[in-house]
């Protein structure tokens, strides 16, 4: 089987929460985001073009040192039957399978859902927000389907606590970092027993840095990254206690009751 294959890292720390992990980058992406961060492997070019047996040899070479793969990109689900193989020599090795995604193709998700240890599902905003998810997403008209199919693959995952779910947002000051989003972001994930799952450690919500150096627009790297106290305001404002952050200055799923102590000691 051909596959398009962007990039592979062999181990990385902060791809699979508290886990060890191979990494696969896909092209491609069905969104148009400024402020995209892997910019730079989306455009599909002839050298990404590989055997899957190449793919499955990455894996068995990483395979001692990890314990888990992950398939990023771009847009992983526009891939589906490379998911499924990947996900099935994954377990035959005896390792942990995930995927990211946006969530737009929401019965890919579904589907794929049985085949994952691991979703990490992009929430750019509120999935009622549809005016905000129109120019977070970049697409004229799509507002709206992108806010509902996002929220249909959050509500199918938030199904099975067997299937870890990594949920996430980017934050990109002027964009998305109003305390009211994070209000309804919060909101939304409570109606769906967000917290139950989180004291039985089979969900997380994560508040990542923007990296304004990364972004796709030259207007984009104009902005300032977040900092640290600003996504625990954010945090905070979502009403969950179990909310995590993830930034160059304090590290990976920080809890956000940790936060205070870090920021103090990156001060020193």
């Amino acid at each position: 089987m051909k596959v398009l294959v962007a990039g592979l890292v062999d181990l990385s720390n902060v791809d699979y929460p508290k886990r060890p992990a191979a990494v696969i980058f896909t092209p491609k992406c069905n969104y148009n985001c400024s402020f995209c961060q892997n910019w730079q492997i989306l455009e599909v070019k002839p050298e990404y073009e590989k055997n899957i047996e190449q793919v499955y040899r990455f894996i068995d070479n990483a395979a001692p040192t990890v314990e888990a793969v992950k398939v990023t990109g771009g847009e992983p689900t526009l891939y589906p039957e490379l998911l499924k193989a990947v996900s099935n020599y994954s377990h035959k090795k005896g390792l942990l399978f995930g995927f990211d995604t946006n969530g737009f193709l929401n019965e890919v998700v579904r589907k794929l859902i049985t085949y994952s240890d691991l979703i990490s599902l992009d929430l750019k905003t509120s999935p009622v927000d549809t005016i905000l998810m129109e120019k977070l997403i970049g697409l004229h008209g799509k507002g709206r389907e992108a806010a509902d199919n996002t929220m249909k693959s959050l509500e199918e995952l938030m199904k099975h606590n067997k299937v870890y779910a990594d949920l996430r947002t980017t934050v990109v000051p002027g964009m998305n970092d109003g305390v009211k989003t994070f209000g309804e972001i919060g909101e939304t994930l409570r109606t769906l027993d967000y917290e139950s799952r989180a004291l039985e450690r089979t969900a997380s919500y994560t508040l990542q840095e923007f990296v304004p150096e990364n972004a796709r627009d030259q207007s984009m790297r104009k902005i300032r990254a977040p900092t640290p106290k600003r996504l625990g305001e954010l945090a905070r404002a979502t009403g969950l206690e179990d909310v995590y952050i993830k930034h160059r200055d304090v590290g990976f799923m920080v809890h956000k009751n940790e936060l205070s102590r870090l920021i103090k000691k990156v001060e020193k």
